[in-house]
């Protein structure tokens, strides 16, 4: 921002280059009036003068028209390109406007199929965990059919008919009827098995010899009569063993057919 003094000095400046300027015309004037013909050569450098002026100014025209063509048309350019961007900017943002607009549809179905592939997922983990439990169960209650003792088996045997007839037991009564079975051991396989969870089981009774049996698990039942089978064919060494053998079972049949009819 200028000052108050600099402003004063630059119109003085202006005031003293004009008068100087004044000075020398007039000493101009009266030096060379004193010769001939100076008026005929100051109209004619005035002419010259003015001449040149015209063709610089009429170049000068030129030059400008033509800068300001090359303007006109480069702005020209640039609306046109202009007017083109803003169109396909205009066939963007609808294209954009209709994305958006389905983008909630898109989002659906993929929520759709991303939720459907985890159900598949999880009901293939679901079913394949089914299928290993029910394996193990399997190999399980085979592995243990198989360690069992005979008087083991036909515990088993009697939990088995008490599940499926719904009547409890007498445990002293069913081992007082087999000399070979103690009350002792069939009480603890009874609680050993129910332990591993092949059945449930309630003592009741003043001496808590009465046996209550539920949720007898069916692939126990399922492979219980084929593994006493196969025992007594693989452990009988005569007919007579063979018939003791199957002499015990018919006793437990016959204890709880005789439950059933009293």
């Amino acid at each position: 921002m200028s000052t108050p003094k600099f402003s004063l000095f630059r119109v003085n400046t202006y005031w003293i280059v004009a008068l100087l300027f004044l000075v020398i015309i007039c000493f101009v004037t009266i030096e060379w009036s004193q010769y001939p013909n100076f008026t005929d050569r100051m109209a004619f450098a005035a002419t010259l003068a003015s001449l040149l002026l015209a063709v610089l100014a009429i170049t000068y025209a030129f030059v400008s028209n033509n800068s300001i063509s090359s303007a006109v048309i480069k702005l020209t350019d640039t609306a046109e390109s202009l007017s083109d961007k803003d169109h396909n900017l205009g066939d963007t943002l609808n294209t954009l406007d209709r994305k958006i607009e389905s983008l909630p549809g898109h989002i659906e179905k993929i929520n759709k199929r991303h939720l459907s592939e985890m159900a598949s997922r999880q009901g293939a983990q679901s079913s394949g965990a089914e299928k290993a439990r029910a394996d193990l169960a399997q190999t399980v209650t085979n592995d243990f059919l198989r360690s069992s003792s005979w008087n083991g088996l036909k515990v088993l045997k009697a939990c088995s008919l008490s599940a499926d007839r719904g009547i409890p037991f007498e445990l002293d009564v069913i081992c007082s009827a087999d000399a070979r079975m103690s009350f002792d051991y069939a009480y603890g396989y009874l609680v050993a098995s129910s332990c591993v969870g092949f059945f449930g089981h309630v003592f009741s009774g003043p001496r808590l010899n009465i046996v209550t049996i539920s949720n007898f698990q069916p692939y126990m039942k399922d492979n219980l009569e084929n593994t006493i089978e196969g025992f007594i064919a693989g452990n009988s060494k005569s007919e007579t063993e063979t018939a003791m053998l199957k002499e015990d079972c018919l006793n437990i049949v016959a204890y709880f057919d005789k439950k059933s009819a009293g």
